[in-house]
């Protein structure tokens, strides 16, 4: 009996020791590591963090203009040639998107001025003006380039909100001559309210914790008219302009 059981053991002590090591071997074999290993996803991006891109800047704006005013009476009159004007805007404006396109808000006064030569036969003379008004436009904003500089185009609707004016002249009518001066009523220019529509291009510069804006800007006056809708007040601006514009919670 004991001699059986010594063969037997005999016989197993090698397998019981290969079946042993066998545990010990699964972990090290490649295949079984790639088999028994989780890999972790990187966590999904959160809506804040996929909106990062998106933010509200805003600024100032202010610059020059040169326009031209033009009504069915005053273009009628014999001799009278429209001459552009100097005038200033300024205000603020407020940009929300993303590093490509974007809406720009603003709130500007602008200087619609003018000036008419009369040079006739019989008739001379001139008048000059200004009419101030309150601007808001709505633009869609473009840009392109690289974040130091970056060129961009915009386009929108404006409506327009009547302050006050005053007008300054002379006029010669054969012998007759009379003077023209005094505050333009807004009974006599029209409703108080009008729109247009506006377009333009400029160029952002990195400078500081915002951007240097320098743009050129054209505006269209298309409708002013007066209170029975007989006539209409139109008017043609072109804006030079420099701004600033700082991102809220930094770049």
């Amino acid at each position: 009996m004991k001699q059986t059981l010594c063969f037997l053991l005999i016989s197993l002590g090698p397998g019981l020791v290969m079946a042993q090591q066998k545990p010990a071997n699964l972990y090290n074999d490649p295949v079984t590591l790639a088999a028994n290993t989780t890999i972790q996803s990187p966590p999904a991006p959160t809506t804040r963090q996929a909106i990062t891109d998106r933010r509200i800047s805003i600024g100032l704006r202010a610059g020059r203009n040169w326009g031209t005013v033009s009504r069915a009476d005053i273009d009628n009159l014999p001799g009278a040639q429209p001459e552009y004007a100097p005038g200033f805007h300024g205000g603020f404006i407020m940009n929300i998107g993303g590093p490509v396109f974007s809406i720009q808000p603003e709130i500007l006064f602008n200087q619609y001025n003018f000036r008419y030569s009369i040079n006739q036969t019989t008739n001379t003379g001139f008048a000059e003006g200004n009419i101030n008004m309150i601007d808001v436009p709505v633009l869609l904003k473009a840009s392109f380039g690289s974040s130091n500089a970056r060129f961009f185009l915009n386009a929108g609707p404006y409506g327009t909100f009547f302050i006050n004016g005053k007008v300054n002249g002379r006029v010669s009518v054969g012998s007759r001559e009379f003077s023209l001066s005094g505050p333009i009523e807004r009974e006599n220019f029209g409703k108080r309210f009008g729109y247009g529509v506006t377009g333009g291009l400029g160029l952002a510069l990195r400078l500081g914790p915002g951007d240097l804006l320098l743009e050129g800007r054209y505006n269209y006056l298309a409708g002013y008219a007066q209170e029975d809708n007989t006539e209409k007040t139109k008017a043609k601006l072109f804006m030079a302009s420099l701004g600033y514009l700082i991102p809220l919670g930094g770049r």
